[in-house]
């Protein structure tokens, strides 16, 4: 039974995961065809890879911590605010060094072929931060194994990433 209800909590954490990678290059592609799916596709890559990475090792470093001090709330909240705090400051920050310079980025990388990516590029790197968070919130939920705060966070992800997609 337990296992049943993990694997549930899990595979919903997984559904919504690929919802939100999934939906915005679907609208896309769907309603504006696909040169600007093209573009949207290079500049959203190019703005995910460096929160993706450095959020990546930060969780790799922060999920063991948990896991060791789950017992000692303050101590684990303590933790879970500095790195909070620290990966928001630092990634906004590298962020918006990315999107003031985001033509500069995307011709130096992709050439001059592909300035349509720009906007995507610089609208997503303001959001660097935000995704640190995200994946910190991610590196806890998986260390208590609580899959269900971890498929909710994605499904409000899932979600945002649709309505703001398609509205803008």
């Amino acid at each position: 039974r337990d296992l049943a209800r993990f694997g549930f909590g899990l595979t919903q954490d997984r559904f919504w995961l690929w919802l939100s990678a999934q939906a915005a290059p679907f609208l896309v592609g769907r309603y504006f065809g696909q040169a600007q799916l093209g573009q949207f596709y290079l500049g959203s890559q190019l703005a995910v890879l460096p929160a993706q990475y450095i959020s990546s090792v930060v969780s790799a470093v922060y999920f063991p911590m948990v896991s060791r001090a789950l017992t000692d709330k303050v101590r684990v909240g303590g933790q879970f605010l500095a790195m909070m705090v620290g990966a928001f400051l630092v990634m906004t920050a590298f962020g918006l060094v990315l999107a003031i310079n985001a033509q500069f980025v995307i011709n130096m990388i992709y050439g001059d072929g592909w300035s349509g990516a720009a906007v995507v590029f610089q609208v997503l790197c303001v959001g660097a931060g935000i995704r640190a968070c995200t994946q910190i919130c991610d590196a806890l939920n998986i260390a208590r194994g609580d899959v269900y705060a971890l498929a909710g966070r994605r499904a409000i992800s899932a979600v945002i990433m649709v309505v703001a997609t398609y509205a803008v």
